[in-house]
């Protein structure tokens, strides 16, 4: 196996085991907001696969924080990011009690994302 086939199976499995780290981690935090973790992981590894594990780890936390509202000021994702968190919210807000949905969009309309 040579060098960039290894560093993409590492990649690979880094990805895997933040997914499973964001759906384990909200499963024990908020049980509610499992199905935002599980999109908001898969949507991760379709587009932030090649990012660092530090900057995985950083964008997973932002994510975390605009899911359980203690979002700061500080933090900002992309364009293309936001876009797909909304949706995943839209796609999610069923099955979550609207105060979790009304903070999320609340800082979505505050950071002009909608």
């Amino acid at each position: 196996m040579h060098g960039g086939e290894r560093k993409k199976r590492h990649i690979l499995h880094s990805g895997r085991t933040v997914r499973i780290f964001l759906c384990k981690q909200s499963a024990v935090m908020i049980k509610s907001l499992l199905p935002l973790a599980e999109d908001a992981a898969e949507y991760w590894l379709r587009t932030h696969l090649k990012r660092y594990k530090r900057s995985a780890i950083n964008w997973f936390c932002a994510v975390f924080s605009l899911f359980d509202g203690s979002f700061s000021s500080d933090m900002d994702f992309s364009d293309e990011d936001w876009e797909e968190l909304h949706a995943i919210v839209s796609a999610a807000a069923e099955t979550l009690d609207m105060h979790t949905v009304s903070a999320i969009m609340s800082v979505m309309v505050e950071r002009n994302k909608l």
